[in-house]
């Protein structure tokens, strides 16, 4: 896991994330979601192998942000998104959070080092930091 592997053949998923929340319960709800959103048999293949932990492994990152607070103990503001990395038998799958227009989803995606790089470049952009994560100094 998060060594060298390939990306996974994955025409790109979105599903909304809330959505997903409330339908899904086991493999079969699951299923059945993905079903309702018109994926095709590849895509409902690499996203239920995705999601069994028997078939896959995961590693999902967190963007935090500590500033300077009272009495000089650190505050931390945590990130309001992720990115997981989901190693398959298929090969790599990205999945991030995003928001737009008040609504969460998760976009699943091939697991290049360019989409994962992508991502988690844009994870870090939403700390208050933004471009500046690396030297920020800021309150939190």
């Amino acid at each position: 896991m998060c060594g060298v592997a390939e990306a996974a053949p994955l025409r790109p998923v979105t599903v909304d994330a809330d959505e997903l929340l409330h339908a899904v319960r086991d493999a079969g709800t699951l299923r059945s979601y993905l079903l309702s959103q018109r994926l095709d048999v590849d895509q409902l293949q690499m996203v239920t192998m995705a999601a069994d932990p028997t078939r896959s492994a995961h590693a999902t990152l967190v963007a935090l942000q500590a500033g300077v607070g009272p009495e000089k103990s650190a505050r931390i503001l945590v990130g309001d998104s992720t990115v997981a990395i989901v190693d398959t038998a298929a090969g790599r799958i990205c999945v991030e959070s995003v928001t737009s227009g008040q609504r969460r989803y998760q976009v699943l995606s091939p697991g290049s080092r360019s989409d994962i790089g992508g991502a988690v470049q844009r994870l870090i952009r939403r700390l208050p930091a933004g471009d500046e994560w690396y030297s920020y100094r800021r309150v939190v």
